[in-house]
């Protein structure tokens, strides 16, 4: 049997005319459902562990160190020796001199060894308790009216994945000019476990301001009519589009600032293109059947 061209056209445009007829399947979308939660900015910074108890030693005369008494790292108490100096006159002997310790703590420093010649008022070493922490943190001009005295943050170490828990303890009134930033002085709260908290370590502290409740999406999620910003959302198995006031950006997710229902049906991910009004089926999965609760 021969097919002739006409035929064959014909058969063509039959086919392409069912085709047209077939209505399209509606899209399917993956959504969520939006509930306010706590939203607040972050204030992180450098911070470095100094103890709280840092004591000079002072030599109170002329002379040569006859001895010391309390080597580097070694406890003491308030008023224990830590090393003697004896004056050198030629003429005269002086009774040795000992350099006492003013508070209970260890020898953290020497700065001189046995036979050293010292001067009136040279510093000699020092006396720190390293129980007794605190950090200092240095916190730009810009950001001194978000911080107060009495605020609580967090402490992160490197190698230590639990932070701890820090409160502000002061902040100096003066900038320094070269750097731009004032002292602030942390203190770390007691009844915590610090093997890793050493003086001198570095770490990160961070605080939470501006805390409020609000809506955050995902970056992905919000569209844009030239500058207007919108979101998408699904109301009585269509789509809904709404214009919405932004917030402040962060970590991938933007603040909702107005514009949205509460409890609107946002859509996350569709299958193609949709419109304005058009139907479309909710995925199941754990976002589309949080959505039908």
């Amino acid at each position: 049997m021969k097919v002739t061209a006409a035929v064959l056209l014909a058969l063509c445009m039959n086919s392409s005319a069912l085709a047209l007829d077939e209505p399209m399947k509606p899209a399917s979308v993956v959504v969520s459902k939006i509930v306010q939660k706590e939203i607040f900015d972050t204030l992180s910074y450098p911070a470095r562990v100094n103890p709280k108890i840092n004591t000079t030693l002072l030599s109170e005369s002329d002379g040569v160190v006859t001895s010391i008494l309390a080597p580097l790292g070694k406890k003491v108490s308030r008023g224990q020796t830590i090393l003697t100096i004896t004056h050198t006159d030629p003429v005269y002997q002086y009774a040795p001199v000992r350099v006492v310790s003013p508070v209970n703590g260890v020898v953290s420093g020497l700065d001189v060894s046995k036979g050293s010649q010292v001067a009136h008022g040279q510093k000699v070493g020092t006396v720190t308790d390293p129980k007794q922490l605190k950090l200092l943190v240095e916190v730009p001009a810009q950001d001194l009216p978000m911080m107060q005295e009495g605020m609580v943050g967090e402490f992160k170490i490197p190698g230590n994945e639990t932070p701890l828990s820090v409160k502000v303890r002061g902040i100096s009134p003066a900038v320094d000019p070269g750097t731009g930033t004032a002292a602030c002085e942390v203190e770390i709260l007691p009844a915590q476990n610090l093997p890793t908290v050493i003086q001198g370590l570095v770490g990160q502290v961070s605080f939470k301001t501006q805390v409020r409740l609000g809506i955050l999406l995902p970056d992905h999620v919000v569209n844009y009519k030239g500058k207007d910003p919108y979101v998408r959302a699904v109301e009585n198995g269509k789509t809904k589009r709404y214009f919405v006031k932004l917030g402040t950006k962060q970590r991938g997710e933007v603040e909702i600032l107005s514009g949205l229902p509460q409890e609107s049906v946002v859509i996350q991910r569709t299958s193609r293109f949709v419109a304005e009004g058009e139907d479309v089926v909710v995925q199941d999965g754990q976002e589309g059947a949080e959505a039908k609760k």
